[in-house]
């Protein structure tokens, strides 16, 4: 009998301490019904960047202050992104002004060229003339010194380019010229290869062959 009031005794205490207990505990928040959504959180708002206005409090008050707890993906999500997205522009074409500078390019080359060609060919009609005007003075009549100009007298022609003696009665033979020196000398070679240099002084044409020997000329009238 004694051990069955000491187990009841025990039961009391027990039940008595989670009476206790359970009266000091705060009482639990109503949980809505499963069958309804939970509902939706308001997205917080991007704050303005603005400076906090001074508060002033007076004795014995107490600064209520609101704490929003943000989320990372939320902060992230109203930030503005780091790297905006940027309009691609397609790259000009350069073709037409390339090919119109290629045409260009052509065209002063083709000028150059043919101003070239065409400044050489007058060039060269200008030696010509020239070189013609000045073994002109050597044409003539002429006949050897000491002879009479109606017994043995040579008629000379110069163009510039052949230097041809004709004597009266004979057959006319031709030099090639191969140089004339303007108020100088006339340089000259035979079909022979042979090269002779006629000199002029006044009224007298002096031939010189390569051998050094010399035969001299006087100038016929007519």
């Amino acid at each position: 009998m004694a051990a069955d009031a000491k187990d009841r005794e025990r039961v009391e205490a027990v039940a008595r301490a989670t009476e206790e207990r359970t009266a000091r505990a705060p009482p639990r928040a109503k949980t809505a019904p499963a069958d309804d959504p939970p509902a939706p959180r308001p997205r917080p708002t991007a704050r303005a960047a603005t400076r906090p206005e001074a508060v002033t409090l007076e004795p014995g008050a107490e600064l209520e202050t609101e704490t929003e707890a943000e989320t990372p993906s939320e902060a992230v999500a109203a930030d503005a992104p780091i790297f905006p997205p940027q309009r691609v522009t397609p790259p000009k074409s350069s073709t037409p002004w390339v090919a119109i500078a290629a045409g260009v390019g052509l065209l002063l080359v083709a000028v150059i060229v043919g101003g070239y060609f065409v400044m050489k060919g007058q060039l060269t009609d200008a030696r010509q003339a020239e070189r013609s005007a000045y073994a002109g003075r050597f044409a003539g009549l002429w006949a050897p010194e000491g002879l009479s100009c109606a017994d043995s007298s040579v008629r000379t022609t110069a163009d510039g380019v052949q230097f041809t003696m004709t004597p009266a009665g004979g057959a006319a033979t031709s030099e090639t010229i191969t140089a004339v020196e303007p108020g100088g000398d006339l340089t000259s070679q035979g079909a022979d290869g042979a090269s002779y240099v006629y000199h002029l002084s006044g009224d007298t044409l002096t031939r010189q062959s390569a051998d050094g020997k010399t035969a001299d000329m006087v100038r016929c009238p007519g």
